[in-house]
């Protein structure tokens, strides 16, 4: 039902997303969208968006996969708001091709249970 309106969103500026779907590609092209909305348990890695745009984001219980996917993609976020939960099993994290702390950012807000480790996000170097 969502290749109805793909790449036909010219003037969508934000959106709320609830949904299991495997991917999600049909807001990949929306120039004006900067601000997302993930509800509890969505996955950031399953949709397609335009991350280098967004301004704005707010997600609750998603995976530390997902949260630091979310910010390294993000490089233009101004605010964030982060409920991170732990991941069924440990997990190297090799995202970090670029730096994660961003320049534009203005409000980081994470909230993580106790095994979460997402200190690659205020780091600004590679981690080996």
């Amino acid at each position: 039902m969502f290749d109805a309106f793909a790449g036909s969103l010219p003037l969508l500026q934000s959106f709320k997303i609830d949904t299991t779907l495997p991917l999600l590609d049909a807001f990949e092209v929306a120039p004006m969208l900067g601000d997302v909305t993930f509800a509890c348990g969505t996955s950031a890695t399953s949709i397609q968006l335009p991350w280098w745009q967004l301004k704005r984001c707010h997600a609750c219980y998603l995976s530390a996969l997902d949260c630091l996917y979310l910010v390294q993609r993000s490089a233009n976020i101004v605010h964030c708001r982060l409920k991170c939960m732990a991941d069924e099993e440990d997990i190297i994290f090799d995202l970090l091709e670029t730096p994660m702390l961003r320049t534009h950012l203005c409000t980081l807000q994470l909230i993580v249970e106790e095994r979460v480790d997402l200190a690659n996000i205020l780091d600004t170097h590679r981690i080996a």
